[in-house]
């Protein structure tokens, strides 16, 4: 009987050594981090390059008291029709913050932001020159589009507003209007697991068409004009409407965080 247990405990002794010579299985690790999510918040800032054409339209100029004393009589500077206009490029660029939604692949969100155009215009006018400048262009948009890996395709557009300054020889004034904007972009997302589940960095290229009609200002003006006899005179135009209307197109760079 002794023999048999001694006969059991060495074949067990065996096969346990011969078990510890197999590696084990690694059990898989499970990450703690949370997976990727589109929804939050933007803040971002923009800055890219834009071309500016700017177009005013001319009301009636209606005429003043001549300059020279002791000749009576009215001069009349018309600028009723006229249309001149004139483009500039230059730098562009602002910011904004926004908010963004996923279902499934699909992407939406709204965004409210503000840019400027540092290039101004110059006109030669019946009036005189008339200047442009100081353009700030703002917008609340829509964006929508699909997802893939971290990567988003989308279109864009919504209402646009613009301020702009006009200046002639004599007065200048600011006024704002509004229009629309419209364009499309792309965006990469960097995740920052360790912020939250939405939080990353972010980069987009967007193009943007800005449309503004409208930007009505009133401006005084010093014009020549005719008198009775063929005599030429100074006078000053009390009423010169303008109405400008500028479209933009812009090709941006965004950058900022998501939260």
């Amino acid at each position: 009987m002794r023999k048999w247990l001694s006969a059991l405990a060495l074949l067990g002794s065996l096969g346990a050594a011969q078990a510890a010579d197999f590696p084990t299985k690694a059990v898989p690790y499970a990450s703690t981090l949370p997976a990727y999510s589109w929804d939050g918040f933007l803040a971002y800032g923009s800055a890219g390059f834009a071309n500016l054409n700017s177009q005013q339209n001319f009301g009636q100029a209606i005429g003043a008291q001549l300059a020279i004393v002791g000749v009576p009589g009215f001069a009349v500077g018309s600028t009723q029709g006229a249309t001149p206009s004139a483009s500039t490029t230059g730098f562009f660029g602002g910011g904004g913050v926004g908010v963004q939604k996923a279902y499934g692949d699909f992407l939406i969100g709204a965004r409210l932001d503000v840019d400027s155009f540092g290039q101004g215009t110059s006109v030669n006018t019946v009036i005189g020159q008339v200047n442009t400048n100081s353009h700030l262009f703002g917008t609340g948009n829509l964006r929508a589009g699909f997802t893939f890996d971290k990567w988003y395709l989308y279109g864009t557009g919504g209402v646009a507003w613009d301020r702009v300054c006009v200046q002639s020889n004599a007065s200048s004034a600011c006024n704002s209007g509004v229009g629309y904007m419209a364009g499309a972009g792309v965006e990469y997302d960097i995740p920052i697991p360790q912020w939250g589940p939405t939080a990353a960095f972010f980069m987009n290229v967007e193009y943007r068409f800005y449309k503004v009609d409208g930007i009505d200002a009133q401006l005084n003006a010093a014009v020549a004009g005719p008198i009775a006899g063929g005599v030429a005179a100074l006078a000053t135009a009390s009423s010169t409407t303008l109405s400008n209307q500028d479209s933009l197109q812009a090709g941006l760079v965004s950058a900022g965080l998501k939260f």
